[in-house]
C-alpha cells in the first residue's frame, strides 16, 4: 500500500495491517504490529515499539507509545458502547439497548471536535484516561472516533499516542484513518 505523506517522514512512517488486509494503520517504522479479532469480526491492531506492553488503557506517568485501532464489527452493543461517550445518539441507543445510561463518561479534560455528523476527533492530555487507547500516561492521546448507527451500528475507533515533538505523525496516521474508515 502506497501513502502520500510529507518528504521528510517518509522513511519514518511504515503501513501495518493484519494478515487479511481488514484494517491498515500508519505508524513509526520498525514497531511492532499485533491483530486480534474476534467471530463477530470486531477486533482491531494495536502497533507500538517492540518490547512494551501499552494496549489498554494505562496509569499516569507511564510512557507508552502507540498507535491503536479498533472496530466493533457485527457487534451493535460493542458499538453504541464505545461510542456512547462521543455521540449523543449512541448514549441515546446504548439507553435504549441496556435499560441504562452510558457506562463511561468523558473526562472534563478530554477535548472533543465534531469533523462530521458521524466522525469525531479527541484529545486526552498526558494524566487523562479518556477514550483514546492508549491514554491516561506521559503523552498526549489524539484520536478519532467513528459511529454509523444504521443500517447495522458499527464504530471505529483510533488513537495515537506519542510524544508531543512526534505530533506530525500522529496527525499523518488520523487522517488517514478518518479517510479510510471514517464512512465505513
Amino acid at each position: 500500500m502506497q501513502v502520500t505523506v510529507p518528504n521528510n517522514l517518509a522513511n519514518q512512517l511504515y503501513v501495518y495491517t493484519d494478515q487479511d488486509s481488514i484494517m491498515a494503520l500508519i505508524a513509526p517504522s520498525g514497531w511492532v504490529c499485533q491483530a486480534d479479532y474476534k467471530a463477530d469480526g470486531s477486533g482491531g491492531v494495536s502497533v507500538y515499539p517492540g518490547g512494551e506492553v501499552s494496549l489498554p488503557h494505562i496509569g499516569a506517568g507511564a510512557t507508552a507509545q502507540a498507535v491503536v485501532a479498533s472496530q466493533t464489527g457485527g457487534c451493535a452493543g460493542c458499538a453504541v458502547l464505545q461510542a456512547c461517550p462521543l455521540f449523543a445518539t449512541a448514549a441515546t441507543a446504548y439507553q435504549g439497548v441496556f435499560s441504562k445510561p452510558c457506562p463511561t463518561t468523558r473526562p472534563s479534560s478530554e477535548a472533543v471536535v465534531p469533523i462530521s455528523g458521524s466522525t469525531v476527533s479527541f484529545s486526552d492530555p498526558p494524566g487523562t484516561s479518556g477514550n483514546g487507547i492508549p491514554s491516561g500516561g506521559a503523552y498526549p492521546a489524539h484520536g478519532v472516533m467513528t459511529y454509523h448507527p444504521q443500517p447495522n451500528a458499527s464504530s471505529w475507533l483510533d488513537t495515537c499516542t506519542l510524544p508531543s515533538s512526534e505530533q506530525p505523525i500522529c496527525t499523518i496516521a488520523l487522517n488517514r484513518f478518518i479517510a479510510s474508515y471514517g464512512s465505513t
